[in-house]
């Protein structure tokens, strides 16, 4: 996008000036230029992918509008939802159908990275307290289950109530038969 590099037709290879790229800022890895990339989007759009990356490298919308607080906080979640459509425009997301999915797992890498570790943890198990929350039937919780468990798993260094560790114990007991 600098300019950095660029192809002469004239002499047929790629060409670039040393000076030029040896004073600027260049990233080390793939994962850098990445994270760079999704943090020159709007501040809800990284939110939405970093949270997004707390799930996995595919997200139902119906579940992304709920961890990111979109559905009752928003009286416009669809029109929230497709500024989404910017990170499909740029690559880092595909959608299909009612998933987006990151491109490929460096991104989603790249996206979870921007997460403080310190902060991971508790938001696995927000994450994991929406979805059980918003089941309003045994089936619904039967369909997502795996996904719950995962969510919980992943935060339970967050857990502190007793009570809450022996739910996430019958959680993972239900996931398992």
């Amino acid at each position: 996008d600098d300019g950095l590099l660029w192809f002469s037709f004239r002499q047929r290879c790629w060409k670039w000036d040393t000076k030029t790229l040896e004073s600027k800022d260049v990233f080390k890895n793939a994962a850098d230029l990445i994270s760079q990339k999704i943090l020159f989007l709007p501040t809800d759009i990284q939110l939405a992918l970093k949270k997004m990356a707390c799930i996995g490298s595919q997200c139902d919308i119906t579940i992304l509008l709920l961890i990111c607080n979109w559905n009752g906080a928003n009286k416009n979640p669809p029109r929230t939802l497709s500024k989404l459509d910017i990170a499909v425009e740029e690559g880092l997301v595909r959608k299909n159908g009612l998933e987006y999915c990151f491109a490929h797992d460096q991104i989603e890498s790249a996206a979870y990275s921007l997460i403080p570790e310190k902060y991971r943890g508790p938001w696995h198990l927000s994450i994991g307290k929406k979805l059980l929350s918003s089941c309003e039937s045994e089936e619904e919780i039967e369909r997502v289950i795996f996904l719950i468990v995962d969510q919980f798993n992943r935060g339970k260094l967050s857990i502190k109530e007793e009570v809450e560790r022996i739910s996430l114990i019958e959680l993972n007991y239900r996931a398992a038969k």
